[in-house]
């Protein structure tokens, strides 16, 4: 298992416990690099280090993430978009 990249709280099962917030930056890059249709929630739960159940509280389907991220990038306004592509699917 990867290991995490927020600084969500480690639980005694090793998995972390994940704010909606990290969920949605984290899963930037990984659509970015597979695609809305590829990417799963196992995927995304591998990348944070913790488990789908933990996604779930969140979220109910990768299409409600992909929908929080789209609404991240965009939201704010364009320079918010330009950030992320320039940065690697990252927002600054």
């Amino acid at each position: 298992m990867k290991t995490a990249k927020n600084t969500g709280t480690k639980l005694a099962n090793s998995y972390v416990l994940v704010t909606k917030e990290e969920v949605v930056q984290t899963a930037i890059p990984v659509f970015f690099q597979k695609g809305s249709v590829n990417t799963t929630l196992l995927d995304l739960a591998m990348e944070m280090g913790t488990d789908i159940a933990t996604l779930n509280k969140y979220f109910s389907s990768v299409d409600d993430i992909y929908n929080d991220v789209i609404a991240t990038i965009i939201g704010g306004n364009e320079l918010d978009a330009l950030s992320v592509i320039k940065n690697k699917g990252r927002l600054k």
